[in-house]
């Protein structure tokens, strides 16, 4: 287990160095988080940020110190712009919204995932393959591939992930 001890650096940049080093998590890893208060407002921030990726354990609650854990739950984390709407034992649903002219890279995940375009258009790159891509699209992706996709317009995408051990 990590552990990071912020009460030395300013305020301003808290948060910042522990974002750092829970988006460099891996699944299934903790984060103890040292600081000078109730770092509740950190973690609603963390829920807001990535809804469901992380769990959170208070190990020491003040005074002067105070120390949470922060365990890395899902592949879908950091989620900035993804909304998870279904966690199932077999498969997550999330929703993900592309501003017009932005990218979203996604990573390989251990399971299959697949890719709904609900609205918008754009373009998708799966292991170098581009094609476009417009209401209704459904691309498949299997497990270890990486895709990017370019929003044309506003892009609202359902992203599908089956979980696999």
């Amino acid at each position: 287990m990590q552990e990071l001890d912020v009460r030395a650096l300013t305020p301003s940049r808290r948060h910042e160095a522990i974002y750092e080093q829970l988006d460099s998590l891996a699944v299934g890893s903790t984060l103890r988080v040292v600081v000078d208060h109730d770092p509740r407002p950190l973690r609603f921030e963390l829920e807001d940020r990535s809804p469901g990726a992380f769990a959170w354990t208070y190990v020491e609650c003040g005074p002067e110190r105070w120390s949470v854990e922060v365990s890395k739950q899902n592949d879908l984390s950091p989620r900035r712009a993804m909304e998870l709407i279904a966690d199932c034992q077999e498969l997550q649903v999330a929703a993900v919204r592309l501003d017009s002219g932005t990218t979203r890279r996604f990573e390989p995940f251990k399971g299959s995932m697949a890719l709904i375009v609900g609205n918008g258009e754009g373009a998708i790159a799966i292991s170098g393959a581009r094609r476009e891509v417009a209401d209704g699209s459904v691309e498949i992706l299997c497990p270890g591939e990486s895709c990017t996709i370019s929003a044309a317009t506003a892009l609202q995408i359902y992203v599908v992930i089956t979980k696999s051990e």
